[in-house]
């Protein structure tokens, strides 16, 4: 470790020390067999220290506590449906008190919250989200009056990056290019372990890219955009359209489409092939050391590897460009641990000043 970072053994010793002292890493026994005082090696406490994340769905929001090490230690979804944003966050305010309540003091290092649609991270609030209906919506004033510590505030695209440099993909490649579909779509380039937010801090909105061969309606007006053809509420609408109107969620037509209905079939095949083709052009463009696919689509294997066929299909680069297409590790509760990795980051760019008290509030 000295040798990486090209200071004395000495030095690293104290510094590691200390981080062990506040709870950040912790000894690990020693296999070394060589004379003379043996090496220890280290690894991230998962125990000690630990962050909050809170991913603010359109109906559904989820909590998580989640160690420095990306392990969770205890969650919660709570549903809001149809309330307005404010009732809805105040909701979960409620229910962030409540998660946080019994923790042990100073273990909270702070929160990292996530959303879709359009945020102003500056000013913590959400421009637009359609799929919930929030418009100029404070999505963080009611969070910094209820919780203690700093607070990070980001769009879930490029929180889900967050989390892929820390505990995904970043740990064998820094050039990789991070595609979300779930309720909201979106994709983020990371280049040399350092993420593309934009001039204006809203890179990676890609939901008005053209679809070649799609018919679906947006509701800006034109034809083919991504986020109508393959977001996980935009097949909700199609199943009702096309006579499935007992869907109300995507998992539903999922589970229709196993049982053979040629309709939730059929949806679920274009809803790739978008994908596939949206995938391929991002690919083309970015040349990336990996394609990372996460949300949905990667939540089901065959729809995947139907999705990276796709790509390989339709990317000038053909075949090898399958070969560097990988699914996220994300689960039920990825959303809301993007989210804390947010919070996770700013932790590690100065670990110590979070336990002693000088760790600046805000995004």
């Amino acid at each position: 470790m000295a040798k990486s970072v090209g200071l004395s053994a000495p030095t690293v010793t104290n510094l590691t020390g200390e981080l062990i002292d506040h709870g950040f890493l912790r000894g690990l026994v020693s296999k070394s067999g060589s004379m003379g005082r043996p090496r220890v090696p280290l690894a991230v406490d998962p125990d000690r220290r630990a962050v909050l994340g809170i991913h603010l769905g359109p109906q559904v929001t989820g909590l998580t506590i989640m160690g420095l090490d990306g392990t969770e230690k205890v969650s919660e979804l709570v549903p809001h449906g149809d309330l307005p944003g404010p009732e809805a966050i105040a909701k979960v305010v409620t229910a962030a008190e409540r998660l946080t309540a019994d923790r042990e003091p100073g273990e909270l290092l702070g929160t990292g919250i996530a959303t879709g649609g359009q945020v102003d991270v500056g000013e913590g609030v959400v421009l637009d989200h359609p799929s919930a209906g929030w418009r100029d919506l404070d999505a963080i004033s009611p969070f910094r009056a209820a919780l203690s510590g700093p607070i990070v505030f980001d769009h879930n695209v490029r929180a889900a990056a967050q989390w892929e440099l820390l505990y995904g993909v970043g740990r064998v490649t820094d050039d990789f290019l991070l595609l979300v579909v779930a309720s909201d779509v979106g994709c983020i380039s990371v280049r040399q372990g350092a993420i593309r937010h934009g001039a204006s801090r809203r890179a990676g909105i890609i939901s008005h890219l053209t679809v070649p061969g799609s018919t679906v309606v947006c509701e800006c007006g034109r034809t083919g955009c991504f986020a109508a053809a393959a977001s996980d509420d935009a097949l909700v609408r199609q199943a009702h359209t096309a006579g499935l109107t007992d869907i109300s969620y995507l998992d539903l037509l999922v589970r229709l489409a196993d049982t053979g209905d040629a309709t939730a079939s059929a949806l679920l095949s274009e809803r790739n092939r978008a994908i596939s083709c949206t995938a391929a052009a991002l690919f083309d463009l970015d040349d990336p050391g990996r394609l990372v696919i996460a949300g949905s689509p990667a939540e089901v294997a065959d729809h995947f590897e139907e999705i990276r066929t796709g790509v390989g299909r339709e990317s000038v680069l053909g075949e090898a460009a399958s070969e560097r297409v990988v699914v996220s590790n994300g689960h039920l509760m990825s959303l809301t641990h993007y989210a804390a990795s947010s919070m996770v980051a700013k932790v590690l760019e100065d670990p110590l000043a979070h336990v002693s008290g000088d760790a600046r509030l805000g995004a």
